[in-house]
């Protein structure tokens, strides 16, 4: 609940931020609607978030009884604390999108220069498959014609 207290406290700034960015990048259409429904399924949680946190009664003074208000607190946002977890890095991508990744000069890069712009690289293939049982045979080996009885 500490850290979902910073999303309440920095949210709005940080959605404005991500729309103004949002817009800076003039994405393809659906990349535009996409980055839409999250930063509006964000800007619901939050606003959400914001209003139970505003309306909960909370006790004037430290102690067990201020510890379960908080719990308590933490339990009625729960909904919005797991929207902020699958939909903030969506909003993070955005904020930290250089231009030179803009998905619609992406697409035009071919397929050959396109993975020297990825961390890992190009994905290794698959190890050879040695080994592996088999289904229908005795013990797994390919090799072996299917057990007879």
């Amino acid at each position: 609940m500490r850290h979902f207290q910073q999303v309440l406290r920095h949210g709005p700034d940080y959605l404005d931020d991500a729309r103004r960015a949002a817009r800076r990048l003039n994405p393809d259409a659906d990349t535009h609607r996409s980055w839409n429904y999250h930063l509006r399924a964000l800007a619901s949680a939050l606003d959400s978030a914001r209003h139970q946190a505003n309306t909960w009664p909370t006790p004037a003074q430290p102690g067990p009884e201020a510890d379960r208000s908080r719990e308590d607190l933490a339990a009625e946002t729960w909904h919005e604390m797991t929207v902020w977890a699958a939909h903030g890095p969506v909003a993070a991508d955005i904020l930290h999108r250089p231009a030179d990744l803009h998905p619609a000069r992406a697409d035009r890069r071919s397929a050959a220069t396109a993975h020297r712009h990825t961390p890992t690289g190009p994905i290794p293939p698959l190890p050879a498959t040695h080994g592996v049982p088999t289904p229908g045979t005795s013990r797994g080996n390919a090799s072996e014609s299917p057990r007879r009885t």
